[in-house]
Order: structure tokens, then C-alpha cells, then sequence
């Protein structure tokens, strides 16, 4: 029902423009007659809105516009003040850029930009924040207003809306010097000294990882992985700068859109606001770039701000400063919510108020014009509010003492707490004008501590910490309505009080899958996931501090994987986690799982858990087939386990026969668990007891379409 009433005022409105009937309009969707629906859909979720994220939304077609887009916009922005942001979906066939002559290096080019459907002249920085839906596909389309419609109306609740992943390439470039390289790093560098402290930032820079050859092509991998690995958590922003076009980062092929694109799959609402500042990542005009890939074809972006040419590195640093100066003012002293497109046009506001005279916005070649949004300028930014009134810190910490984490707003609501390492930093040295000279940056510390939580938990600061003078807290909290973060200065470390409290023990450990306890020889399916759970009174060491961090190995130790805190879930405070173990792809048959961990006193355990590695997840199997007490006198069980029906309903038939083969008695179960027990007191099918003898019973398992079967003896004597 709301969906056709909101036709109908779509269409009312469309009415009244033709008759040249105003109102007041927050936001303008230009489109084509046969991509109309999208722009409906765009318009119910914002109009369907509660404050403050309700807009009132106009939508024109330019198939039915009396005069050209610049005129019906210019008159649009003179008559309503209230008209923020313009949307335009179509591709450049069906809605094209305007262009802007420039003279290059190369010749007399044509530069597209959408601001020069709203700006006064092409000397001057638009009116309105735009973006384009850059596609003439509806199905495509739609796609992506189904994206938008769960990022905004579901969200997923947790701290990846306080997350930014900052990325740059390495110093190494051919036939570039290495000064000129590295400002990629510094410049990265100088947007995490102005939002680390208020925001969950990390930093993943090309001179942090080491370099693969496979002969002239140099590739990092490492940084790769960490790319796609964070992206797949959920982040609120993602800010690359390095060189780039618009199919691959860097000549390094950071990210590459045919080896990668496949390997993005965020959750629909964890997804990320790409912010790229590379040459051509924001054009759409006759290229299959990676952004429309992202945004139209995968699970890789909510929204994204490029270049759609050439772009230089003065240029993006002030674009940059612009942009994230103003995020971290409004995360600081905000109210309200923020939209990308209110960032977007201040910035390009900014290149225009305080560099006319250098032509910042409008040089021929790299303006600031050259930077768009694909998809909707007016997302509402995840970011929450600082709020230092939230939790309170102590100022000094003593180790292996517990401590309350209880935010101050008794709500038993989502909190995430995350414990930082002390800072860290790097020393580029390089050549530069004949002489050595050296930069030095910082990176994101290793965490030492993560947990998501409900109303309050703990903390048990390990003996690993002894070496450090000081740890840093960041605290994100999340209601229905309400989002707010916090932040430690430098709180100290005190390890006089050290307390082991007698216990020279390592943590408990245990092996479940399904919910339920694994014993020696359960079957798993390859490529599966087993959880370990890991105990101890004086918590689990998570500061993944060399030697002392938990980890597993199949078979031998010859290559083992660290349990990192990510992959781990707290159970009950900070005495019980739960991590999961992935089964490599490459193990069948039977296998030894082995599981190192330790307490925070730094005392050890080691446990081991024999499996046996199915290939087809969907095989049906029992196993373990038992009957026991064998021989009996009184009852006897006869016993087993199943693998991947722990929660489903399985009958069993256990038929006793004698030696000769006649059927002396059946026996009937229905059960669930992956543990089934059959209680027999050695009587035939009319309760008589049996002679002493040997009995041949088989036992029939079904389940669904499936069945299996398992034949023994058993000795009755009474």
C-alpha cells in the first residue's frame, strides 16, 4: 500500500512540473523514463523515512523535459534554497556528461563531470552534491537501491561503522624517484594522525609488506589478502591513495579487477564508501571500470568518490585534507547525521574559496572537478558521535588484575571494546636531491584486545604487557537511536601488583562443532570449521605477542596458524572464548588437530583432537559404531555418531538376529544429536529372555533419503 501511494505522489509531482508548479525539494533524481523505477525506489526509502533521515524527493525525466538539464536545474536550485543533492542514473549514453576542453600534455582532450550541470560556469565548483547510478541496465539498477534500502533501513548493528581502512602503494614506481613515491605513505600518514584517535583505523601501506617478483612483475600479495580480509569484516570507509587506473591500484596490482573483484563479498550492510585517490578509479565513460563492478555487479560498495581522469597529488591532498577535516569535526562535535554528499561539495567548496588564485579547482588538467560520486550523494554517513561521558578509564592499570568495563549508560545494549598496542612506527630512508633523507610514519598498532558485548565485561591485562609503559582503550557503544564512541589517552602500566593466584595451570581446552562436544575420531567435511573453546580463570592470552599467543597445527608443527583475536568470540567475560578453526582444503581421511594456547599468567596447554576429513559435505555417515557391554548379562547399548545431523530428526532400526538368521527381535528410535544410544535387555519381540549365545544385529540409519548400515555380534551371558 505504501509503495502505490507513493506512485501516485511521484507522479503528481511529475505533473506538477510540467506545470510548472514549485515546492520545496531536498533532493533531485534525474533519470531516463525506462529507468524510472529505480528512481522510485530511491525516492520510498527516503520519503518512507523518520527524521532524521527523511528527504522530499523529486524525480524528472529528461525524455519529458521542456528545456535542456542545465536549464531545468539552474531554475530549480534558484527557486528552492532547500535542494541539496542531485542524483542522476543513467549511463553516459543516456545522460552524458558535460565536458570541459583541456589542454594536457598529451593534446586537446574532453573532461566529463556531472558538476557542470549545476556549477554557474566551468569556472566554478557545483551547487548541488551529485552522483550518477552509471548504468542503462534497470535490473542493475534496482540492485543497487536494494543495497541502499538495507544500508539504510538494516543497518548491521557493531563497530564497523567507526571503521576506516586507510591504504596506499609503495615507494617503488618505474622511471619515478622515490621522493615523489612516497608522499603516497605521507600523505595517507597525515589522515590517520587526524582520526585514529576517535575512529577504528588501519592502516595498510605498500612499504609494510614485502614485495613478490614473477620476473619484471612485482605484486604484494600480503597487502592484497589484508585488503580483501578487512574489507569482507564490514568498514564505513575505505581510502586508498597510489597510482591507479580504472581497472587495477597501483602497477603493483594492489587490486586488480579481474583477479579480485570475485573475492569481495561484504555483507549488505557492512558495506564500505570507497574513497580513491588515484587517477581514473571514478570513470565510468567507456571503460568496465572496477567501481561500476563494485557498485552494480558485487557486494563491494555502497557508495564511491574517484577521478574520472588524470588527477594530481596536490590536488587530492587538499581534496583529502578537506574531506576528512570535516569528518572528524563532525564525529567530534556533531549532531545529527552527516551525508557523503555534504563532505563531498564542501571539499570541492574548499579547493574553490582557498585556492582561486592557483586555479585548484578549475586547472585544466586535474581539477577538482574531476572527482564524482557513483551512487547516492545522500547516504547517511554510519559514523557515531565522541562522547567521553560514556565509560570511564583508570589512569594506570596493574597486570592480571580484573578490571569492570561498565559504560555509564546502563543500557544493556551493544558495546565493543578494543585494546591497543603502543604506538608504532616506521622509517622510510630514501634518496632525495643526491643526499639520504628519512621519513617516519606511523601504522595502526596491533590490538590487544577486542570483544563485542552486552551491558558490561572484563579485562585482564597478561604478563606480556610487562615491557609496556602504556596501552590506549577505544570504547564503541550502539542503542537503537544513538551511536558513540570514546577514547584513552595513554593509560600506564603498573606490574607491581602482579598476582599468578597459585595457578600454574594452561587454559582448558575443547573441541565442539554444532554446539555439541567433539571426541577422537568425529567426522568433519573438508573445507568445514571447527570451534575450540578456550578457559582459564586468569582469561586467555589475545595480545598475539610472539611465543604466547594461542594457535593450531594439523599432523605436525612444522606450519602452524596463530588464532588471532578476530577469529575469536567471547563466552561468558574474559574467562571463555570460543575461535574458529578452518579445516584446510586439502586434508581427507585422518588427521590430528592440535591446539596450543595460553592464560594471561603465560602458563600453557596443548590438546589434540583425531579426525577424520570427509570430501562431500552432503555424505551421510555414522561412525564410532559401539555396543557395549559386550559381553552383557542385564542390557546392553548399542551406540554411534552421525556427522551433519546434530539438529535433525534420525531414525533408527537395530534388527537382533540369531546365528541361523531369523529375525529375533527389532528395535525402534527417533532421535537428534550427533550421539545416538539404543538400550537392549536381551529379550526377543514377546519380552522373553533370551538363551546364552552370540546374536548377529544390524543397525539401519535413515534419514530423509539417505540411509546407512553397520552389522556386529554381541555374546549374551547371564
Amino acid at each position: 500500500m505504501i509503495s502505490t501511494t507513493n506512485r501516485v505522489i511521484k507522479n503528481i509531482i511529475i505533473l506538477l512540473q510540467i506545470l510548472n508548479i514549485t515546492f520545496a525539494v531536498d533532493y533531485m533524481i534525474i533519470t531516463t523514463s525506462s529507468l524510472k523505477e529505480s528512481a522510485l525506489k530511491i525516492s520510498d526509502i527516503y520519503s518512507n523515512s523518520t527524521a532524521p533521515y527523511y528527504l522530499d524527493v523529486e524525480i524528472a525525466l529528461v525524455d519529458t523535459m521542456a528545456n535542456s538539464i542545465n536549464n531545468f536545474l539552474n531554475n530549480k536550485i534558484n527557486n528552492d534554497l532547500d535542494l541539496k543533492y542531485l542524483l542522476i542514473i543513467g549511463d553516459e549514453i543516456d545522460i552524458p556528461s558535460p565536458t570541459k576542453s583541456v589542454s594536457c600534455g598529451d593534446g586537446q582532450d574532453e573532461y566529463p563531470s556531472d558538476d557542470f550541470y549545476t556549477s554557474l560556469n566551468q569556472s566554478n565548483p557545483p551547487r548541488l552534491a551529485t552522483g550518477r547510478i552509471p548504468t542503462s541496465d534497470l535490473d542493475k539498477a534496482v540492485l543497487y537501491t536494494e543495497k541502499l534500502k538495507k544500508y539504510i533501513e538494516q543497518p548491521s548493528v557493531g563497530s564497523w561503522k567507526n571503521k576506516i581502512l586507510l591504504i596506499s602503494d609503495d615507494e617503488i614506481k618505474s622511471n619515478t624517484s622515490i621522493q615523489s613515491e612516497i608522499q603516497h605513505t605521507i600523505y595517507s600518514d597525515s589522515i590517520y594522525q587526524s582520526i585514529s584517535s576517535a575512529t577504528f583505523t588501519k592502516t595498510l601501506y605498500g612499504p609494510m609488506y614485502e614485495a613478490e617478483y614473477n620476473g619484471s612483475d612485482r605484486r604484494l600479495p600480503g597487502l592484497t589478502q589484508d585488503i580483501i580480509t578487512y574489507l569482507n569484516d564490514g568498514a564505513a570507509l575505505i581510502n586508498y591513495i597510489g597510482h591507479g587506473d580504472p581497472e587495477t591500484w597501483s602497477a603493483e596490482h594492489i587490486i586488480d579487477k579481474d583477479r579480485d573483484i570475485n573475492l569481495i563479498d561484504i555483507p549488505d550492510t557492512k558495506l564500505p564508501i570507497w574513497i580513491a585517490g588515484t587517477c581514473y578509479f571514478g570513470r565510468y565513460d567507456n571503460v568496465e571500470s572496477m567501481s561500476e563492478a563494485l557498485l552494480l555487479e558485487t557486494n563491494g560498495a555502497i557508495s564511491i568518490v574517484g577521478a574520472t581522469r588524470s588527477i594530481s597529488k596536490a590536488i587530492n591532498k587538499k581534496f583529502l585534507e578537506n574531506f576528512y577535516n570535516d569528518l572528524i569535526t563532525h564525529i567530534e562535535d556533531g549532531e545529527g547525521i552527516l551525508r557523503l554528499g555534504d563532505l563531498f561539495i564542501n571539499s570541492k567548496n574548499h579547493l574553490f574559496n582557498a585556492h582561486q588564485s592557483n586555479f585548484h579547482y578549475t586547472s585544466n588538467c586535474d581539477g577538482g572537478y574531476l572527482y564524482d560520486i557513483l551512487g547516492d550523494p545522500a547516504i547517511p554517513l554510519p559514523f557515531p558521535n565522541l562522547n567521553n561521558n560514556i565509560l570511564s578509564f583508570n589512569e594506570n592499570i596493574s597486570l592480571l588484575n580484573t578490571y569492570s568495563i561498565e559504560p555509564n549508560n546502563d543500557l544493556n545494549e551493544y558495546q565493543f571494546l578494543q585494546i591497543l598496542d603502543e604506538d608504532v612506527t616506521i622509517d622510510l630512508n630514501y634518496e632525495q636531491n643526491g643526499e639520504f633523507a628519512n621519513y617516519t610514519f606511523s601504522y595502526s598498532p596491533s590490538i590487544i584486545y577486542e570483544n563485542e558485548f552486552l551491558g558490561s565485561t572484563c579485562y585482564i591485562p597478561p604478563l606480556d604487557l610487562v615491557s609496556n609503559e602504556y596501552i590506549k582503550f577505544k570504547f564503541y557503544t550502539e542503542t537503537d537511536e544513538i551511536k558513540e564512541t570514546t577514547y584513552s589517552d595513554e593509560i600506564a602500566i603498573v606490574s607491581s601488583e602482579m598476582q599468578t593466584d597459585n595457578d600454574n595451570y594452561g587454559p582448558t581446552i575443547d573441541f565442539t562443532q554444532n554446539n555439541l562436544y567433539m571426541t577422537s575420531n568425529s567426522v568433519v567435511s573438508q573445507g568445514g570449521t571447527i570451534n575450540v573453546i578456550l578457559s582459564d580463570p586468569l582469561g586467555i592470552n589475545t595480545s598475539e605477542s610472539i611465543g604466547h599467543s594461542s594457535k593450531y597445527w594439523f599432523n605436525d608443527e612444522l606450519s602452524y596458524n596463530q588464532i588471532n583475536s578476530e577469529d575469536c568470540d567471547f563466552i561468558e567475560s574474559c574467562n571463555d572464548i570460543i575461535c574458529n578453526i578452518k579445516i584446510p582444503a586439502d586434508l581427507i581421511n585422518e588427521n590430528i588437530l592440535y591446539v596450543e594456547s595460553w592464560d594471561n599468567a603465560n602458563n600453557m596447554a596443548i590438546d589434540s583432537l583425531s579426525i577424520n576429513i570427509i570430501t562431500d559435505s552432503n555424505q551421510f555417515l555414522i561412525f564410532n559404531v559401539l555396543n557395549f557391554p559386550n559381553p552383557f548379562s542385564d542390557r546392553t547399548f548399542f551406540t554411534y555418531q552421525i556427522d551433519n545431523e546434530s539438529n535433525t530428526i534420525v531414525d533408527s532400526i537395530v534388527n537382533i538376529y540369531s546365528q541361523s538368521g531369523e529375525l529375533i527381535v527389532t528395535l525402534d528410535n527417533s532421535s537428534s544429536g550427533n550421539f545416538i544410544a539404543i538400550e537392549w535387555d536381551g529379550t526377543d519381540a514377546s519380552s522373553n529372555l533370551l538363551p546364552n549365545g552370540t546374536y548377529i544385529y544390524a543397525i539401519d540409519v535413515i534419514y530423509g533419503d539417505k540411509n546407512e548400515s553397520k552389522i556386529g555380534a554381541i555374546s549374551l551371558i547371564r
